[in-house]
C-alpha cells in the first residue's frame, strides 16, 4: 500500500480539463464567479500564454516510456519557452512517469546536481549554502 501511486480526483479532474481544452491551464472552477473568487478573473489563466513571465531557469525533462506526459508534449512546451526568451533546458531519459518520483537511478540524480550546481547567487536568486551543506550531509549519513 505504501508503494501504491494515487492520484487525487481534482488532479485527475484538472488533468481532464487541459486535454480537452488542449490548453495549459490553472484548474477551472466551473464558473464564472468561482474562478474571479480564486484568480480575479472569470477565466483561470493560461500558463502557456505567460511564459514569457518566467525569469528563472528552467529544467524540463520527459521519459521516453511515459504514458501520462508523452515526452512530445514535454518538447512542445521546451520550443513554446525557447521562443519567448526563457532559459529552458531540455533532457529525455528512458524513464516511465513514476520513475521520476519513486526510482532513484544514478543518471537522473547526476543530471539534477548537475543543472543546480550551473545556477548563479546573486541578490536576486540568493542560495542557502549553509542548509544545501546540512543536507549533503544528512545524505551522506543515510547512505552510510
Amino acid at each position: 500500500m505504501n508503494d501504491m501511486p494515487a492520484v487525487s480526483f481534482y488532479v485527475g479532474l484538472h488533468l481532464a480539463q487541459i486535454k480537452r481544452t488542449r490548453r495549459f491551464r490553472m484548474f477551472d472552477y466551473g464558473s464564472p464567479s468561482a474562478n474571479r473568487e480564486v484568480y480575479g478573473s472569470p477565466e483561470p489563466l493560461d500558463l502557456g500564454d505567460h511564459y514569457w513571465l518566467i525569469d528563472i531557469p528552467v529544467d524540463l525533462v520527459a521519459g521516453q516510456k511515459d504514458k501520462v506526459v508523452r515526452p512530445s508534449m514535454v518538447k512542445r512546451h521546451y520550443k513554446l519557452m525557447k521562443e519567448v526568451g526563457v532559459d529552458v533546458s531540455f533532457n529525455e531519459f528512458e524513464y516511465a512517469h513514476l520513475d521520476f518520483t519513486f526510482s532513484h537511478h544514478e543518471e537522473l540524480l547526476s543530471y539534477v546536481m548537475s543543472r543546480l550546481f550551473l545556477v548563479e547567487t546573486n541578490s536576486k536568486h540568493e542560495v542557502n549554502r549553509r542548509s544545501l551543506r546540512l543536507r549533503k550531509k544528512a545524505q551522506v549519513s543515510a547512505t552510510g
